[in-house]
């Protein structure tokens, strides 16, 4: 079983060093968490969780259909 995730790329080249740090940091946890998922969970169920972290997460504008500008408000 495999789960493959993105956090988006969009405006990555502007992002400063420690943000994409902290973004991979949690790209790598959700994608453990979702992985622990799937070994118990369907592959829908598991879709639905892990989209779900990353709506919940911060560092990332999943969920939200637009993207979040360079004044940080979402659009």
């Amino acid at each position: 079983m495999k789960l493959i995730i993105h956090g988006g790329f969009f405006s990555e080249s502007l992002t400063d060093p420690e943000t994409k740090f902290q973004k991979q940091k949690a790209l790598i946890k959700i994608v453990q968490k979702g992985y622990d998922y799937l070994t118990t969970h369907t592959a829908t169920g598991t879709v639905v969780y892990t989209v779900s972290l990353l709506e919940d997460d911060p560092l990332f504008n999943a969920g939200l259909g637009s993207q979040i500008q360079s004044d940080g408000k979402i659009r």
